[in-house]
């Protein structure tokens, strides 16, 4: 993705994004912090909804590396499905 920015390659980031929203499941909060860093919507959806159908399973140095706004939105979520 860092990539296909940088030299405005779209459909390399298409394919980066297509590749990521496959593989969401797998590292959600990698793909939520991918996510924040550009912008993209659909794959932050994706990634939030990994991380809050299982709350509480994720280590504190993975979630740390998403923003406080982001931490802030998912505690909302959360707190909002009980």
């Amino acid at each position: 993705m860092n990539i296909a920015s940088k030299l405005c390659v779209p459909s390399l980031k298409h394919k980066c994004l297509t590749f990521l929203l496959t593989h969401a499941a797998g590292r959600p909060i990698r793909a939520m912090r991918i996510a924040e860093l550009f912008e993209e919507e659909e794959l932050y959806r994706e990634g939030s909804r990994f991380v809050l159908d299982n709350p509480g399973g994720w280590p504190d140095h993975e979630l740390n590396t998403l923003s406080k706004e982001t931490l802030l939105r998912l505690e909302k979520r959360y707190t909002s499905l009980f």
